[in-house]
């Protein structure tokens, strides 16, 4: 499978700190298992924009994605994300949320990828998204299948991968 995985607040420093951790080490277990990788990590500071929000489209780093996602055509895309273990947000408690961001869109995408996590050491839950997430919604505009998660900044980067690395190597058998 071509496979895309994305940071859009990949900047380590500040914020989504974890995600550019999780992108690299799955990154690595997928292209072992003979997948196509490409990832796609932003540099910027949040305070630049919010690149997974429509008021982004214009700026370079999504032109860019979404120039690699046409030409490139993957099968998947992965949005990762990161939330502080201290949060106050409906994530708390969980290691890793997958985001349901466009139900009429998505499908049971979201419902049947949250399926496919196995390890009973990962809690992992399924929520409705707050906010769209304008990364998951124009991937499926131009044809690529994508979801969202949200991961435990206080958790464990290889576990969280070889987590994803065995949904997506079941997830294959889907496309």
């Amino acid at each position: 499978m071509k496979i895309f995985l994305t940071a859009p607040h990949g900047n380590a420093f500040l914020n989504d700190v974890i995600a550019p951790h999780i992108v690299g080490e799955l990154s690595r277990i997928l292209g072992k298992d003979g997948h196509d990788v490409s990832i796609f990590v932003n540099q910027q500071p949040r305070s630049y924009g919010d690149m997974n929000r429509p008021s982004t489209r214009g700026t370079p780093w999504r032109k860019n994605l979404e120039y690699q996602i046409k030409l490139y055509r993957p099968d998947f895309l992965l949005d990762v994300h990161g939330f502080p273990d201290n949060t106050d947000s409906s994530l708390h408690g969980y290691d890793m949320v997958v985001l349901n961001s466009y139900p009429k869109i998505q499908g049971k995408l979201p419902e049947t990828y949250h399926s496919l996590f196995k390890d009973p050491m990962i809690k992992v839950g399924l929520q409705e998204a707050s906010l769209e997430n304008d990364i998951v919604k124009r991937s499926f505009e131009l044809g690529t299948p994508a979801v969202l998660v949200e991961h435990n900044e206080s958790g464990p980067v290889g576990r969280y991968a070889l987590a994803h690395a065995r949904a997506i190597n079941s997830l294959s058998l889907y496309f």
